[in-house]
């Protein structure tokens, strides 16, 4: 059987919720069991790539380190809505692991070809 061509989608802030969290240990379940996975970021999703978290205040592990991981555990690709970066004032050299930068159309097209897209 082939690899699946899963896409995850991270829109929210790293400790607004469960979700930043969730979303990477279900990429990281999935790479795991040698699917095709992608990390794409937009919105607030984008504050996860930022290095330098300190969640210890609001009891929460730190979401960066499990990125970390990711590429040792296969993930093919991260990519990043440019406008997300633009719009919050963030510049791509300061994350803390490479991401390719596209504009949304380019995106929405990407998403398209994927076997199954989650949004976290």
């Amino acid at each position: 059987m082939s690899a699946l061509q899963i896409a995850f989608v991270h829109s929210r802030g790293p400790y607004d919720g469960p979700f930043a969290q969730d979303g990477l240990d279900a990429a990281m379940v999935a790479a795991a069991f040698d699917q095709e996975v992608t990390l794409v970021f937009v919105d607030d999703g984008v504050y996860q790539l930022l290095p330098g978290h300190a969640p210890a205040a609001i009891g929460r592990r730190r979401a960066d380190e499990a990125l970390g991981h990711i590429g040792a555990l296969g993930v093919q690709r991260v990519l990043i809505d440019r406008a997300s970066l633009d719009l919050r004032g963030v510049a791509a050299e300061l994350l803390n692991l490479p991401a390719k930068p596209m504009e949304a159309g380019d995106i929405a097209r990407f998403l398209e070809t994927q076997d199954q897209v989650f949004v976290f």
